[in-house]
């Protein structure tokens, strides 16, 4: 009621100040705005004026630098919204950085964001204007507003009231909604936003931009923007507690819930126990949520989201606890029928609760042992298990000891050996290799197996005649060794591609909407043939990697980012094959990504030298996929879809535009050692489209000059397979050099030793 009053005398007021020319623009503001402007009083909002310091942003077509616009917008901002009561903090005061000098820009934008989550904000807000780089567009005007990608709640309803307010109040014509992932986004743990009112360069901007009427009216656009997001208030989730005191198997969730201006929507509520939606009580305000039955031992995550009635949402509460139930029951069993020969006996513990379930991960056991030797005198359960590996010497009997916290348990090892085939595989020496595969050849039969999380292995029941154990894991070089006896075998894998081992990369292959045999529906294929290719050499040398789609899937921008957020990915590459494009290539990235630019260069150059086209190297875009992914980003366009589809040899073409794209993955300091294939006939005659394979990992088609090269090879000795379908050659290439370009020729229809090579045989 009195802010009503006082609203009243101010317009009784206005005509006298008017008059004698004694109103400013920010009291004239004031005045005109809508009455439920105090719903911004005591919030606490962060502005952000984008850029500053020698970080200039966009810049106009007579000179006008972005982050001056930036800055007296927001200023113009925060005196609107402290005048109605709002606490305001800004990010930069002055045209300076926010981070220490000479900080990288990264830790800049974190800093932005940092300021608004130690302060736990209810807004962040950073502003900014938008310019095109196409420089023929310069009548662009847009107005775009961004909220917080993974935040469809509370940063998506603050950017569509300030997006709603800036179309109308600047008269936009065309305007956009969208889901951002700009750092100081997805850094932001408060509601957040980023705004960009117009585009800059824009000739009618810069100069609106210039005067205070214009900074005025963009900074009251947003004020009422924000006005409108807080008006129906915004729930929140006063105090959420956990009980485990009580029953610490099925603890009690309890919440007091506050709908501010509007109620609770009880359909609103959504409680979550490790990403799962679980059904909780509502007593007026008060959430409560206990669970049925015992939990399972392990670790858990509660988020606890709320909407009133108004259609706001809360920004989501968080909490952890653990169930850890103590150990009550052991077993051990030994996994082999009897002690090796050589190497170790895997003795399996297993460790429950009173309620026969598996304790915690990571619950502790320790062993003892009389009569022999023991590898580690300690494990951590994975769910309700370890394992203990003995070296027995006495025959009479071996006794290992598990204790695990008060429940102990022992066993008798038999000092008796029997012929077991068995091994260890590592990385390097104390880095065992999980999940290898073990291949036991013979002359009549074959047996496999896995290595278990310590790099061990067993084949307990071996028969005679193995002649040949064969150790292979993705990422490493395979290993083959001879079998004279059952004994433990040590190995040690060598790594083929450490620079891209363990990083995930998502590949996209562009698509399109038009119908199946158009050019586009055909480029849209190629794409992803190439991206399934890149992804076989990729996954080969150790990487992870994902498809954003199927061969005739057509996800939406949107989700590919999402995915390849969601993710963590490393590296995000678009595949595409534009029509009008010919023999030329071009690699985008995005402006401010010096990484992405060195991988642009690198992947351009690899590109243009093994295809032969025209180069256009590493162009700057600010295409969606470019700007929102939190990874380094490319997109990469070999070549025009209209050669590859009247290419006979279309499909070696594409392997050697994934080969060439892998290479430029590389890191520059990789050696350079380099093997040519030549396949022939007798009679010299080139054999295009054969299969080339290296090391069994490596797959290339020769071209029409019955050519394929290989870049990059490790030096030492290598196995080298070429077939046409029919005829196959086997190649032992025989200590290769750092640095070295080796050439092969190899006729399929003769049988007569290349003279650079040490062997061939048929297979």
């Amino acid at each position: 009621m009195q802010h009503s009053f006082i609203r009243a005398l101010l317009v009784v007021c206005q005509g006298f100040a008017v008059m004698f020319g004694e109103v400013s623009q920010v009291e004239a503001i004031l005045l005109s705005i809508p009455a439920d402007s105090h719903a911004v009083s005591g919030r606490l909002i962060v502005l952000d004026p984008g850029h500053g310091g020698r970080e200039t942003g966009a810049i106009g077509p007579n000179g006008s630098m972005e982050k001056n616009s930036n800055l007296a917008v927001t200023k113009a901002l925060a005196v609107l919204l402290r005048q109605a009561g709002a606490k305001v903090l800004l990010t930069r005061e002055a045209d300076q950085a926010v981070a220490a000098p000479g900080a990288p820009l990264g830790q800049d934008l974190l800093q932005r964001s940092k300021i608004a989550n130690e302060q736990r904000a209810d807004l962040f807000l950073s502003i900014h204007h938008n310019a095109t780089r196409d420089e023929t567009s310069t009548q662009r005007s847009v107005t775009e507003t961004y909220y917080k990608m993974a935040d469809t709640g509370a940063s998506r309803e603050a950017a569509l009231a300030i997006h709603q307010r800036l179309a109308s109040e600047m008269g936009a014509t065309n305007s956009l909604l969208l889901p951002g992932n700009f750092l100081v986004l997805r850094a932001a743990e408060v509601p957040a936003v980023l705004g960009e009112a117009d585009y800059i360069n824009n000739p009618l901007v810069e100069q609106r931009l210039g005067t205070p009427e214009g900074i005025q009216q963009e900074a009251k656009a947003y004020f009422l923007g924000i006005c409108d997001y807080f008006a129906p208030g915004i729930p929140r989730i006063a105090d959420l507690q956990l009980d485990q005191v009580s029953d610490p198997l099925r603890p009690e969730i309890q919440a007091k819930l506050v709908g501010d201006s509007s109620p609770i929507d009880p359909m609103g509520v959504l409680l979550e126990v490790n990403g799962k939606p679980v059904q909780s009580a509502l007593f007026r305000n008060l959430l409560t949520w206990r669970p049925s039955d015992p939990l399972p031992n392990g670790d858990y995550q509660v988020a606890l989201r709320i909407r009133n009635l108004a259609d706001r949402t809360s920004r989501t509460a968080t909490a952890s606890f653990r169930i850890a139930a103590p150990p009550a029951g052991m077993t051990m069993n030994p996994l082999l029928p009897a002690l090796p020969r050589s190497g170790p006996l895997p003795i399996l513990i297993g460790v429950t609760d009173a309620l026969a379930r598996p304790v915690a991960d990571n619950t502790k056991i320790q062993f003892e042992i009389t009569g022999g030797q023991l590898l580690t005198t300690e494990a951590f359960t994975r769910n309700g298990q370890a394992i203990a590996y003995v070296m027995a010497f006495r025959e009479t009997g071996t006794i290992l000891l598990a204790t695990c916290d008060k429940v102990k348990a022992s066993f008798k090892v038999n000092g008796i050996r029997q012929p077991i085939l068995t091994g260890q595989v590592s990385g390097k020496p104390g880095f065992p290799l999980v999940d290898a595969t073990i291949l036991a050849i013979g002359r009549q039969s074959s047996l496999s197996t896995r290595s278990n999380q310590d790099g061990f292995w067993w084949l307990p029941h071996a028969p005679a005649g193995l002649h040949t154990l064969r150790v292979a894991k993705r990422g490493f070089r395979s290993a083959n060794i001879s079998l004279n006896r059952p004994r433990f075998n040590l190995v040690q894998l060598e790594p083929i591609g450490e620079p891209l081992t363990d990083q995930l990369i998502v590949i996209d292959p562009e698509d399109d909407d038009n119908p199946r045999g158009t050019a586009i529906r055909q480029a849209s294929d190629i794409n992803w043939r190439v991206a399934s290719y890149l992804k076989e050499l990729l996954t080969a040398v150790g990487a992870n990697v994902l498809l954003t789609r199927a061969l005739d899937d057509a996800p939406s921008d949107l989700a590919r980012v999402r995915m390849a957020n969601a993710e963590q990915a490393t590296l995000f590459l678009r595949i595409g094959h534009q029509p009008g494009q010919g023999l030329r290539t071009r690699v985008e990235h995005y402006p401010g990504s010096t990484l992405g630019k060195r991988l642009a260069e690198s992947i351009s150059q690899q590109l243009s030298s093994r295809l032969g086209t025209a180069n256009a190297g590493a162009v700057a875009n600010t295409g969606f996929a470019l700007v929102q992914t939190s990874s380094t980003a490319v997109v990469i366009y070999p070549s025009g879809v209209e050669t590859l589809v009247t290419d006979e040899n279309s499909e070696a073409r594409l392997r050697a535009e994934a080969y060439a794209i892998y290479l430029g993955l590389l890191p520059p300091e990789i050696a350079g050692t380099q093997l040519r294939v030549q396949a022939e006939s007798e009679s010299a005659t080139p054999l295009s489209g054969v299969m080339i394979e290296l090391d069994g990992i490596w797959i290339g088609q020769t071209d029409q000059s019955g050519g394929y090269a290989f870049s990059h090879v490790k030096p030492g000795n290598h196995t080298l397979t070429v077939s046409d379908g029919k005829r196959f050659r086997t190649v032992d290439i025989i200590d290769l050099q750092p640095g070295e370009e080796r050439s092969a020729r190899i006729m399929l229809d003769r049988t007569e030793l290349p003279a650079d090579l040490a062997k061939l045989s048929d297979h």
